[in-house]
């Protein structure tokens, strides 16, 4: 009797799990990939082993049928533990600072929709609803939207897309470096290399690419804000000692302006950079 209760038990235990929401095993290049190959958007949960309200989304909603039935359905789920080096490289793009962090970006590694803290069951598919909506009616994008996509940018874009599908990385960069050159404003240049980081992220060639246009950038026009970013591409990309001494120059120079938001962005990345050049 006592062995058929177990029995019992489990497999209430197994239901529930699979009634809940799946989320996808595989690594982020995988997610990316498996969200163009069905057209879907990810969900991202964002979250920290220590997090309490992290803990109530786990346990008390995302096995839940109702959120499994609209989540499974409609994205590709993806559960992000920010703790260890990967989850951090993922906050340090994505800027996540509060926990949980719930995300929707689209195949192309762009957010869609964000959303911090706990959500019952009746929030978390309202969320879901409001992310598909926005994908479905989404405003111009800063590129599509400006006057200089022509139909070389265009071209040189769909160039760029072959090159890639065929890991040919000499031909990509040549496109990606002539498409930069075309790009109107800083803004923009440093959105496009933050585009082919978030869908690359880990390629030591799209890498070394995103390395050098923000290189470029930082020489073209040398403003503080495209020095940080400069150095913010570099610690993700290269994590060597280079990096962390204009970390530590960047990091002075925040003191002595007393920039505290950058001062506390960049304490962030030296706390990566010093992880990962141990």
């Amino acid at each position: 009797m006592k062995y058929i209760f177990l029995f019992i038990i489990f497999s209430f235990s197994v239901l529930i799990h699979a009634q809940g929401v799946d989320f996808f095993e595989g690594s982020w290049h995988e997610a990316l990939a498996l969200a163009k190959k069905e057209n879907k958007i990810i969900f991202v949960d964002a979250y920290t082993p220590w997090c309490h309200p992290c803990k109530r989304l786990k346990k008390e909603i995302f096995p839940q049928k109702k959120a499994g039935d609209y989540y499974n359905k409609n994205f590709i789920n993806l559960s992000i533990n920010l703790e260890d080096w990967r989850g951090l490289v993922f906050s340090l793009y994505y800027k996540v600072n509060a926990y949980p962090t719930l995300l929707f970006i689209d195949p192309e590694g762009n957010i869609i929709l964000e959303s911090k803290g706990f959500k019952n069951v009746y929030n978390l598919i309202k969320l879901g609803k409001r992310a598909i909506s926005k994908s479905e009616n989404p405003r111009e994008s800063n590129i599509a939207g400006n006057k200089f996509y022509s139909k070389k940018a265009r071209r040189i874009l769909k160039k760029m897309k072959k090159a890639e599908l065929k890991n040919d990385y000499e031909k990509y960069k040549n496109y990606a470096f002539k498409y930069f050159d075309l790009l109107p404003s800083d803004s923009l240049k440093r959105e496009f290399i933050k585009s082919i980081y978030s869908k690359n992220i880990g390629n030591s060639s799209t890498d070394n690419i995103c390395y050098d246009l923000s290189t470029k950038l930082f020489n073209e026009n040398k403003t503080l804000q495209n020095n940080i970013f400069c150095i913010k591409i570099l610690t993700l990309t290269h994590h060597n000692d280079e990096a962390y001494q204009k970390i530590i120059k960047a990091l002075r120079d925040a003191d002595s302006k007393r920039d505290f938001k950058t001062r506390i962005e960049l304490r962030r990345y030296k706390k990566y950079l010093t992880h990962k050049i141990q």
